[in-house]
């Protein structure tokens, strides 16, 4: 398969992608898995970053079929813990972060947007 033309430029760029395992109705896509897949077709190290290893597994072999690469983290960032073991997790791997795409629709409280955000730049930017 042809690789699509690249719009922008992500060559090694490091990229989280919350809610990357997104999973809709039949012939639908998530804005997570729509992310993730466009990141690594521009070059992107991609990490797959969801609460359901396997739903972000299917999303890994969707990347690696293309020849991207991806790695997936299981965790859950509505909390300031999964926030900071995907961090950890992706500077172990890989050393830096370039890209955070904070995607995750879950959320209870109309501040969730916010406290979602908060816990993943916390993590970021808090000593390990």
């Amino acid at each position: 398969m042809p690789s699509p033309p690249r719009a922008f430029g992500c060559d090694g760029d490091v990229a989280i992608v919350s809610g990357a395992g997104s999973r809709m109705q039949q012939g639908e896509i998530g804005n997570g898995r729509a992310t993730a897949i466009l990141l690594a077709r521009q070059g992107a190290k991609v990490v797959l970053l969801d609460y359901n290893a396997t739903w972000a597994k299917d999303k890994k072999d969707m990347i690696d079929a293309e020849e991207g690469e991806a790695t997936t983290v299981q965790a859950d960032v509505t909390n300031e813990d999964g926030g900071r073991d995907a961090i950890s997790t992706t500077l172990e791997v890989y050393g830096i972060i370039d890209i955070l795409s904070v995607l995750v629709a879950r959320w209870e409280m109309p501040q969730g947007l916010t406290y979602l955000n908060g816990n993943l730049i916390s993590a970021s930017t808090s000593p390990a």
